[in-house]
């Protein structure tokens, strides 16, 4: 099983290129981590799309991906770049 994770699907504000993130807030954020994590399946792989421009910015970007290694206790050096 493969989780294909976005993480613009965390900003809601679709309309802003590149600005404007409208994300949801840190909490809910987490639970939603945290059911894709302990909730659905036992993943045998995690890709992460990272794409500042529909997350509503680099800085905004790197915040989630932050979160999500936190809620899935990885390390960045650990992952494979594609």
């Amino acid at each position: 099983m493969i989780l294909d994770l976005d993480l613009d699907y965390f900003n809601k504000n679709y309309l802003d290129y590149n600005s404007n993130s409208l994300l949801l807030p840190e909490e809910a954020i987490r639970t939603q981590l945290l059911n894709m994590k302990e909730k659905m399946w036992n993943w045998d792989m995690i890709t992460v799309a990272l794409s500042p421009e529909f997350c509503g910015g680099e800085k905004e970007c790197e915040y989630l991906l932050n979160l999500f290694l936190d809620v899935f206790n990885l390390k960045l050096e650990d992952g494979e770049l594609w």
